[in-house]
């Protein structure tokens, strides 16, 4: 019987060890594959581009690059929604490929994207964010939060989703989504990783109650169940939809609103009032919250916890007074938090001068300059910890210990999507597939237009900056509305709210790779849950400007002279 028992468990061994060969010779084969289709793919499109000489009428540059630009992006899309090779990796491509294509150079300096103003304003926003974690009061505001509000998991998707969005609304979508998604993770840092989280106080239930005596069956807790990482996927992909929704609420909340303003008043000579704005994108803010909400709670399973489950606020409430007084350290990064807050929504806040303007140059003064300022002073603050009552000798941030903790990768991919919405421009790839797009629909209806318009300006936004597909389709639209005889904010309007969708890639817009970073959440959880928040925030987009939208900014009759 010893010997039988052996020969089965060598048995077994073995075939485990094939079923692991197996595992993982066809993850290896499916990965390759999908290499192979994406390169190939690529330089199809390359030589039908070439062979049909699209785009060959810009005038801004040579139809080669433009060809070269397209077939470009067109792999790295693909590579980032196959998963391999990383997409840090991937994101380097533009610097390596673009060049011998002979695209590039002067005045494009693809390597000049990888480390501008909006990865300043990362690098500063996870200074405090590593901050928060170094003095431990991530814990606190979490332990905090959770022990405030309800314990359903889908009070608390709502909650963080709308704190998100009320943020971006007056502060950089980027900044926004730096702040929050740490948040999210020390969430799941103090209900998974802890002797008494949910996890541990559910089992701890489970063994008292016992099965279901009729049934003969368990419950499984949501840990055994991987339920708080399904729960927590759900939540970092609400959290960059929230900030792309919360920015359309006013002109300055993204940079789409900005240009949006700015080309209408040099095409028309009219201004936009900011509390006016407010009135049309509030509606549409509040409506697609709810409606990702929705989505994110009851699709597919829904937030993947048991039915019923409530997370257990008053073990938390407990951990949250054994953390013992708030120290000065933690006061300190509080406070340095929310002087940045404080000076992103009031350098330029649109209804009135900002601090800026104090200032010799106040175009010098934007958000990578308030982030660095703040953060920065973290290095010269010496620490204390909630235990002592003086300094330790170190300092709050010190640079040896942070180095390891910055996500070069997402710097990389950041940089990815300027040096491609740089291409995109320079090249006159961006104006050629604009006019390609929106020219020939004067013989259509006007609703049919407008929607085609955001159609546009939505697609292209998914791959590209979503202030580049703006500042290329705003001028567009308003020719092609002067030459449809409609009031020019009819198009323009619609389409610049449409450009702040970007649901559906990790390039889309920074917050979505802050989350993806978090290793929550993969491409295909941002596609499956991007698409229908894409196609209802188009439908809002229409419904709000269609009926009362218009009005508000002023349009009283769409047309201005005959048909």
């Amino acid at each position: 019987s010893s010997v039988r028992s052996r020969i089965i468990g060598l048995r077994t061994r073995v075939g485990t060890l094939f079923d692991k060969m197996a595992s993982a010779c066809t993850s290896c084969l499916k990965a390759r594959w999908g290499i192979l289709a994406a390169l190939a793919s690529s330089i199809v499109l390359w030589i039908v581009l070439r062979a049909s000489g699209a785009f060959c009428d810009s005038k801004q540059a040579s139809c080669a690059d433009q060809h070269a630009t397209a077939a470009v992006t067109f792999l790295m899309a693909s590579l980032w929604i196959v998963g391999t090779p990383h997409s840090a990796v991937v994101s380097v491509l533009p610097i390596i490929v673009l060049p011998f294509l002979g695209v590039g150079g002067k005045p494009i300096n693809l390597a000049n994207q990888y480390f501008n103003k909006t990865n300043f304003v990362l690098f500063g926003s996870f200074l405090l964010a590593i901050a928060i974690q170094e003095v431990g009061l991530h814990r606190r505001i979490a332990l905090r939060l959770l022990s405030s509000i309800s314990g359903d998991p889908k009070v608390v998707l709502l909650a963080f989703m709308t704190i998100t969005a009320a943020l971006s609304a007056f502060m950089s979508n980027t900044a926004t989504a730096s702040l929050m998604c740490p948040m999210a993770a020390a969430l799941f840092d103090e209900l998974s990783n802890d002797d008494k989280t949910p996890c541990q106080l559910q089992r701890d239930e489970e063994s008292v109650e016992g099965s279901d005596i009729t049934s003969g069956q368990r419950t499984t807790s949501p840990c055994e169940s991987d339920g708080l990482r399904a729960f927590f996927s759900r939540l970092l992909v609400g959290l960059p939809y929230a900030c792309a929704i919360g920015g359309i609420t006013t002109l300055t909340g993204t940079g789409t609103n900005l240009a949006f303003a700015r080309i209408y008043t040099e095409m028309t000579g009219q201004t936009i009032s900011y509390s006016s704005f407010i009135v049309v994108g509030f509606p549409i803010c509040v409506v697609q919250l709810l409606l990702c909400w929705v989505w994110l709670c009851y699709s597919r399973g829904g937030l993947g916890l048991p039915r019923g489950y409530r997370i257990p606020t008053a073990s938390l409430r407990q951990r949250y007074q054994e953390l013992g007084r708030v120290s000065s350290s933690e006061v300190v990064v509080a406070a340095m938090c929310f002087l940045t807050v404080i000076g992103w929504m009031f350098r330029e806040p649109g209804w009135c001068s900002g601090f800026a303007a104090w200032f010799p140059n106040p175009d010098a003064i934007d958000d990578a300059v308030v982030v660095m300022a703040t953060s920065l002073t973290l290095f010269f603050v010496p620490r204390e910890s909630a235990s002592t009552t003086a300094g330790s000798g170190s300092m709050i941030l010190e640079w040896s210990k942070i180095e390891h903790k910055l996500p070069l990768g997402l710097f990389l991919l950041i940089g990815a999507g300027s040096a491609i919405s740089q291409a995109f421009k320079e090249t006159g790839l961006s104006s050629s597939l604009g006019e390609a797009l929106l020219g020939g629909l004067g013989g259509l209806p006007l609703i049919s237009v407008v929607l085609i318009c955001c159609l546009c300006g939505a697609i292209m936004s998914q791959v590209t900056s979503d202030v580049a597909v703006a500042n290329i389709l705003l001028p567009i639209a308003h020719g092609l509305a002067l030459s449809l005889r409609v009031d020019p904010m009819a198009l323009m309007l619609p389409v610049a709210l449409a450009c702040s969708l970007p649901y559906t890639l990790i390039i889309s817009t920074p917050p979505n790779a802050i989350a993806f970073q978090t290793g929550f959440i993969t491409q295909t959880d941002l596609m499956k849950n991007g698409l229908p928040a894409l196609v209802t925030g188009l439908a809002l987009v229409m419904v709000v400007c269609f009926t009362f939208g218009l009005k508000v900014l002023g349009v009283e009759d769409l047309a201005i002279g005959p048909q």
